[in-house]
């Protein structure tokens, strides 16, 4: 607020009014506490100031307690006792944890991150099986260049090797097409996102390293039935 209001000057003495209170009381600034986002988590710093209780009071107001050693539980009793000495007809309710607040705070990102990640999983198990078809069926295509290798004394271990090499260079660049698409794509994801970006490396590795294994066990196992096949069968796979 006193950046917004005040910018430049020193905003202790400045004086100001509520919007729609052209008649109302003038406050006056006292002093300047840290920005706080409220709302919901995320959200960005927002001009607020601390009124005086009289003027604006409030239901349920609470008390916040910092405890510098053990269980913030632990001093619940002594706070009760000490409040209940003051007045014994106050009511204590929804006493919770500062961690109880943030996951309550959380709970709808929470709910989002579990829909996304059964999406994300649906979809990456459909990449996977995608990526295992159609190299496995490429592979099963090639039969007869297999057996016309190994009639003319290819060892089984050099055809596999091979078949598996080339499965994987297709399927990596499948993979950097497929990276760089989804880099540009999630940037519109950036406002939903806590504690990870858009681009994060973790996520991009390790959904790399999965489709890597994968194209390896459709080149691999495919090319492994075919170099058991007899030659002579083989060549007469059409």
């Amino acid at each position: 607020m006193a950046a917004r209001f005040w910018p430049g000057q020193d905003a202790v003495g400045q004086r100001f009014r509520l919007v729609g209170e052209q008649d109302g009381d003038w406050f006056t600034v006292i002093g300047i506490a840290p920005d706080i986002a409220r709302g919901f988590v995320g959200s960005r710093p927002q001009p607020y100031a601390f009124l005086p209780y009289p003027f604006s009071e409030t239901r349920n107001t609470g008390i916040v307690l910092r405890v510098p050693k053990g269980a913030p539980t632990s001093v619940l009793a002594a706070v009760r006792d000490q409040i209940h000495a003051a007045d014994a007809s106050m009511p204590i309710f929804q006493v919770q944890t500062m961690e109880e607040a943030r996951t309550r705070g959380y709970w709808q990102y929470r709910l989002f991150s579990w829909m996304f990640s059964i999406f994300g999983a649906i979809a990456l198990a459909l990449a996977a099986v995608g990526v295992y078809g159609v190299l496995a069926y490429s592979v099963s295509q090639r039969t007869h260049e297999i057996g016309v290798r190994m009639a003319l004394g290819a060892r089984g271990a050099d055809v596999r090797r091979m078949i598996t090499v080339q499965g994987v260079r297709l399927a990596a660049i499948g993979i950097a097409v497929g990276a760089v698409g989804a880099a540009g794509l999630t940037q519109g994801l950036r406002s939903i996102l806590f504690n990870v970006s858009a681009t994060d490396p973790v996520s991009y590795v390790g959904v790399a390293l999965f489709l890597t294994v994968v194209a390896i066990a459709a080149s691999w196992l495919p090319a492994r039935r075919a170099t058991h096949v007899d030659p002579i069968v083989a060549l007469r796979t059409e």
